[in-house]
């Protein structure tokens, strides 16, 4: 008998912010993006989706009760999004499904300016309050990396532990001409080269601060040029397409969610 792949749905979304992030309004966008994400199985938001003063374990709790009460009947999509607790010494992200937390990652590789300034994971695949950072979905093995992890991923070499797929919640792109705009350099450099490094796609979802989406960033993106180097990949390189975009608003912001099959 001939056997049906299973096709994984994955959504990510990136958002448009033009004032203060305020988690009250990231609250009533977060609800709409999870309504729109109805069907599918994983919607990815950007790190430092919620920013709070408290440690991670004071705010599981709270986030994982909101987004199973905006679940609510929707049992097999899977959230997955970026918490700043301490006010960014913590950088988490959590995997959430409507009965809980499925995985919970530290972000691994700091950046040269956050180096000594926050609180890093001991290793790629350490456990964070017992969870792993490695969660399956449709027989798929997802990899949580928080922002310049993926970068970590290619740069150091890390061998890939069987791992399918690499979501990466980045932090944000600045207004073109100020520092950390390059969201192309991110693209070429960070994503398609830790795909070239673990032979898998990787997904990105992304804050685009003062600053229209750009329709071009590939949100997800799989290495099939060989040993070129990545500063000679280009975005028409990539296989990988969304099929269909919708966008959501709250009073202050929006997000445009990208939808993929695999």
């Amino acid at each position: 008998m001939k056997q049906h792949k299973s096709v994984l749905k994955i959504v990510t979304a990136v958002v448009e912010q033009y004032s203060a992030l305020d988690n009250k309004a990231r609250t009533e966008l977060l609800e709409k993006v999870i309504d729109a994400s109805r069907g599918q199985d994983i919607v990815l938001l950007p790190a430092g989706y919620f920013q709070f003063k408290d440690s991670p374990e004071y705010v599981y709790d709270y986030i994982v009760n909101k987004i199973k009460a905006f679940l609510k009947g929707n049992k097999n999509l899977v959230v997955v999004i970026g918490l700043d607790c301490e006010i960014k010494e913590s950088q988490m992200a959590i995997a959430v499904n409507y009965k809980g937390i499925m995985a919970i990652g530290r972000k691994v590789s700091p950046t040269a300016d956050e180096k000594g300034k926050i609180k890093s994971a001991d290793g790629f695949f350490n456990t964070e309050h017992g969870y792993n950072r490695i969660f399956k979905k449709k027989g798929k093995r997802l990899y949580l990396a928080v922002c310049y992890d993926v970068f970590g991923i290619k740069h150091q070499k890390v061998v890939n532990p069987n791992v399918d797929i690499v979501l990466g919640l980045v932090h944000d792109f600045y207004p073109l001409g100020k520092k950390g705009s390059g969201d192309v350099y991110f693209a070429k450099n960070v994503l398609a080269g830790c795909s070239k490094h673990w032979n898998v796609p990787v997904f990105g979802s992304v804050v685009y601060i003062r600053r229209v989406i750009s329709k071009n960033f590939p949100t997800g993106v799989f290495w099939n040029q060989g040993n070129i180097s990545t500063q000679f990949w280009r975005y028409d390189h990539n296989p990988i397409y969304y099929h269909k975009k919708v966008i959501v608003k709250s009073e202050t912001e929006l997000a445009e969610l990208r939808f993929y099959k695999l």
